[in-house]
């Protein structure tokens, strides 16, 4: 077999199903993204990648499990990648600011996995409904874990919001930023990312917090970070 491009070594049976698995999620993740889960089919995902049905039911039983793959392969690369950056931060704040760079960076360059994520949120059920909500819950906890500690750290007079409300606003306002004028999405992703925290941390206008640097440039497509099942051999059915 040829090796890869630049790398001097020979690409081994396992690493190349990693990366054919992970360039079939990006595909399916953009036909979901355009078309809809409901509206798109295996055929469909079939034509435009130019595999078998049989090709593609190697990877995946059927539609559902393969949006779960997808929904599973960015919130395990989430997690897999916000630890060791928290790990080096000593501050609660220098962490809220590397969490909102990990994840703004993530979805910037992953865009179609971010609408996936936000228009079929509830769609799985069963074990693996099950499976994706312990991945979020466990993500979240991060998150609501460093708001509370910024609070410890700052704490303000009169009420306001609880860390777990303070994240769910703040993972708002970084989950939709597809449906922002292109003009504004295409921006890098240390300025997203800034422009978030600035008015996070501050309001509006608020202090300034300047760009974000140090955001991961390969986190979206991972394969050693990819979580998935054993693949299934058997010839699944067209959902």
């Amino acid at each position: 077999m040829a090796p890869r491009s630049g790398s001097g070594t020979e690409t081994g049976p396992a690493q190349a199903y990693e990366e054919k698995h992970l360039d079939l999620l990006k595909a399916a993740a953009a036909l979901f993204a355009r078309r809809g889960f409901h509206d798109a089919s295996v055929r469909d995902l079939a034509r435009e990648t130019g595999r078998s049905l049989a090709g593609l039911y190697y990877y995946f039983s059927g539609k559902e499990e393969l949006l779960f793959q997808i929904q599973a392969h960015c919130y395990s690369t989430l997690l897999a990648s916000v630890r060791p950056l928290l790990e080096r931060e000593t501050t609660p704040r220098g962490r809220l600011l590397a969490f909102i760079s990990n994840h703004v960076g993530y979805f910037r360059h992953n865009m179609d996995e971010m609408k996936v994520l936000a228009h079929e949120d509830l769609t799985l059920g069963g074990e693996h409904g099950e499976r994706i909500l312990e991945l979020k819950r466990e993500y979240s906890r991060i998150l609501a874990g460093i708001v509370a500690e910024f609070e410890a750290e700052t704490p303000r007079d009169g009420a306001h919001p609880s860390p777990e409300m303070a994240a769910f606003i703040l993972f708002g306002a970084m989950n939709w930023v597809y449906t922002w004028p292109r003009r504004l999405r295409d921006l890098p992703a240390e300025e997203l990312a800034g422009a978030v925290a600035q008015i996070f941390l501050c309001g509006y206008p608020g202090c300034p917090v300047g760009s974000l640097a140090g955001i991961e440039q390969d986190i979206s497509c991972s394969p050693r970070d990819f979580w998935q099942r054993p693949p299934s051999t058997e010839p699944g059915r067209e959902d």
